[in-house]
């Protein structure tokens, strides 16, 4: 079983009841292929960033569910062949890294240099000592190139 993620925008003319009586039916026919709904949040009535069939506002809705892989085709012809939803999206969630932690987990490991860290720590204390030297970017390879004064006046001339 599969953890997935639906959002379903239906069309802002229908009643607030009968979106909610359509994500019941939505539910319903999920747990009748043996899916597990976890969540299902319902936002209301919200404002699209841009139109979406002459339409600038629509109920939006999400539901969290576990399901067989087989579950999902299904869902979405059904999605899609309603009249009342103008948008749905279907996210396989198992395949996403675990959100819930952050990049920067653990301070006291990103304070400690590593071998490239001291590598180019110990290149720039070694050229603070040469009045001559500059740091230029490369901008097409990404990579930072050591230039001494006499290659750039060589250049100049």
């Amino acid at each position: 079983m599969r953890a997935y993620e639906l959002m379903v925008i239906h069309r802002p003319d229908t009643p607030e009841t009968d979106v909610r009586a359509a994500l019941e039916a939505i539910q319903g026919s999920l747990q009748a292929q043996g899916a597990e709904v976890k969540e299902t949040e319902f936002w209301g009535k919200r404002r699209f960033a841009y139109e979406i069939e002459h339409l600038t506002e629509g109920f939006y809705s999400v539901m969290e569910f576990g399901a067989e892989p087989t579950a999902i085709p299904t869902l979405d012809r059904g999605l899609s062949l309603s009249d009342q939803v103008l948008r749905h999206k279907i996210v396989n969630l198992s395949d996403r890294p675990n959100v819930s932690q952050s990049p920067v987990t653990n301070v006291s490991k990103a304070s400690e240099p590593d071998a490239e860290t001291s590598e180019s720590a110990e290149l720039v204390d070694s050229t603070e000592t040469s009045e001559s030297a500059e740091l230029v970017d490369s901008t097409e390879s990404g990579e930072s190139t050591w230039l001494s004064e006499s290659t750039e006046t060589e250049s100049k001339e």
